[in-house]
């Protein structure tokens, strides 16, 4: 999913990367998850944790 969308959280109201650099050059720091992604339409599924 991350890849699908540029590495860029989905919710409107927020755009952040949801990936950056780590201490070793070879790897990534993933510091996003499917959180605040809500449903498109009233009582569809969702992607909040709580």
């Amino acid at each position: 999913m991350a890849k699908r969308v540029a590495y860029i959280c989905s919710n409107p109201g927020c755009g952040k990367l949801t990936s950056g650099p780590h201490s070793d050059s070879s790897k990534a720091s993933i510091i996003g998850v499917a959180a605040h992604i809500t449903a498109a339409s009233k009582g569809g599924p969702s992607m909040i944790q709580v």
